[in-house]
């Protein structure tokens, strides 16, 4: 599945909160008027327990305001929490990404980043160090509206937007970054 923003037309039905959008995705507003993030469709409502450890989890991907990997998180929280095991973040970084709590990105390095924005927004990757910064494009929402109206028999699942490049410091010193 594409990361960053998607669009596609709605279905009928509903899963929680959320709207089918496509095959395979769920359109979530988080309750928030404007914001969406799409993420894989549980088969039926599903209701999990809270649990001291996802709500870790949670609120640590959402006060950095960055992208993290599963291995940071595990990192990050496991002094704080020591039974905490990585089986368990992936878990919870799943059910989180299903309730349509964050959302995954994937950029083919195969490590997957975890991100609490949920609103429209594309990426800058620098392909010398890995860094990630969020990209803010108002014209994002008109692309999106010109996507479903040219789709034209064509179901749309997911659509992303990452600029890929080399940031200031790896295009200055080519020999690490490059």
């Amino acid at each position: 599945m594409g990361a960053g923003f998607f669009i596609g037309p709605a279905r009928e039905g509903t899963v929680g909160r959320g709207l089918w959008v496509g095959r395979g995705c769920v359109l979530t507003t988080g309750g928030i008027p404007g914001y969406f993030s799409v993420s894989i469709p549980m088969p039926h409502a599903i209701r999990y327990h809270r649990s001291p450890q996802r709500e870790a989890i949670l609120d640590f991907v959402v006060s950095r305001r960055s992208h993290h990997s599963a291995e940071e998180i595990y990192a990050a929280l496991r002094p704080r929490h020591p039974r905490l095991s990585m089986g368990t973040v992936y878990r919870n970084l799943h059910i989180l990404v299903a309730q349509g709590r964050l959302q995954v990105l994937h950029f083919g390095s195969g490590q997957d980043l975890y991100d609490a924005r949920l609103d429209v927004h594309g990426h800058l990757l620098c392909r010398g160090c890995g860094a990630l910064w969020d990209l803010e494009l108002p014209a994002l929402e008109e692309i999106q509206k010109l996507g479903r109206e040219q789709a034209r028999g064509f179901t749309v699942e997911c659509c992303s937007l990452v600029f890929r490049g080399l940031c200031d410091h790896c295009r200055v010193s080519p020999a690490d970054g490059a």
